[in-house]
């Protein structure tokens, strides 16, 4: 008889608020509500297709495409991506599948870069989330981009994207013409593609799940192996005999 899978232990999350009278900061009646992590994992079919959330801080996510309009390799329309924008966070997931190998990881997609830009010349859009997803459909982490902060227009950072996907370094000839091939199918277009938005004024941060880390080299989101926990366990023991360093909780942008 086949063992019972284990259901992770999910948190629950709570939004805090704080008491003038007290200086304390309490809870918010009826602000309880599932993580973003178990939100995403219990999605139907999330293992096998793209989906799309737009989010306010402190609220659960709200779909905004159809489940007619999911498929392995993208999701929603002109018109859905309208209604994302009325969201100051977008999230959508990135599977990854059998077939689809470049899927699951961190990366921002052509696609997802000028919605992103288009979202935030609306004036709402703050930031883009792309969940990675093992293929059982676990988030492996989270990437998440934003723009806040940067002060050069909106159309001239546009201008600016375009210069650089088009640019030689992201093709390669072959017989009868040019190509470009996925960003992360080597490491050196995923450190020409991360440098030269970063340039640009992308911000970027990676929140692993227990288990994971992000692999700067491929932009994706990894397995640790035995060797990689030892030295982290390593580095752990380090810095709560120092200094301790303050670091986001996964969820930080629920």
């Amino acid at each position: 008889m086949p063992l019972a899978r284990r259901k992770p232990n999910y948190p629950m999350v709570r939004r805090t608020v704080l008491d003038k009278a007290t200086g304390r900061r309490v809870v918010v009646p009826g602000s309880e509500r599932k993580t973003v992590r178990q939100q995403v994992e219990e999605w139907p079919r999330i293992a096998r297709y793209e989906m799309q959330w737009g989010k306010e801080f402190g609220k659960p996510l709200v779909p905004t495409v159809s489940e007619a309009e999911r498929t392995m390799d993208s999701v929603g329309n002109e018109k859905t991506h309208e209604y994302a924008k009325q969201f100051k966070i977008g999230i959508h997931t990135h599977p990854l599948t059998l077939f689809r190998q470049r899927r699951g990881r961190g990366l921002l997609t052509h696609g997802d870069l000028f919605n992103f830009i288009d979202a935030v010349k609306t004036g709402r859009a703050e930031s883009e989330v792309i969940a990675s997803l093992s293929l059982s459909g676990k988030v492996m982490g989270y990437t998440v981009v934003s723009l806040k902060g940067v002060s050069k227009p909106i159309d001239q950072i546009s201008r600016e994207v375009s210069e650089l996907i088009s640019s030689p370094v992201f093709y390669y000839f072959f017989p009868g013409g040019f190509d470009m091939p996925p960003i992360d199918s080597s490491p050196r277009l995923v450190k020409a593609y991360y440098n030269g938005l970063k340039k640009i004024g992308f911000r970027f941060k990676h929140f692993s799940m227990p288990g994971y880390y992000f692999d700067k080299r491929n932009g994706r989101f990894r397995r640790k192996n035995i060797a990689r926990k030892a030295v982290e366990a390593l580095a752990l023991k380090k810095r709560k005999s120092g200094k301790r360093k303050r670091q986001a909780p996964p969820d930080s942008f629920d």
